[in-house]
């Protein structure tokens, strides 16, 4: 099976960041999600504070929910376990909405795309 794997990293500022204009060779994809202290992203951490709600969208235009989509940051890090925001389709476009994250100043995301 061909997988693509993309990386998107960044400050966790609140509001939207948008990763655009993934392959539409594949139907079915997940988000993970790391937070760092560093912006070397040497230090994983947990946040003891936040949201992340991703949501996908086919034309960059209009976005909807995903299974798993929403979650808690003090759920992700060391340690922690969270539903990895998954679908299935043609998704061509990611949105990450970071909301009030204390603890963890940098992200990394890893977007999986297979099948297809």
């Amino acid at each position: 099976m061909v997988a693509t794997r993309y990386r998107f990293s960044g400050a966790t500022t609140d509001g939207d960041i948008i990763f655009g204009d993934l392959s539409h060779l594949h139907d079915r994809g997940y988000v993970s999600i790391i937070f760092y202290s560093d912006a070397a992203f040497t230090t994983p951490v947990t946040p003891t504070a936040g949201t992340v709600d991703f949501t996908v969208s086919e034309s960059g235009t209009v976005y909807g929910t995903i299974p798993g989509g929403a979650i808690t940051a003090a759920d992700v890090g060391v340690g922690g376990s969270y539903m990895r925001p998954n679908w299935f389709g043609s998704v061509r476009y990611i949105k990450a909405t970071f909301a009030n994250i204390a603890g963890g100043d940098y992200f990394v995301c890893l977007v999986h795309r297979f099948g297809g």
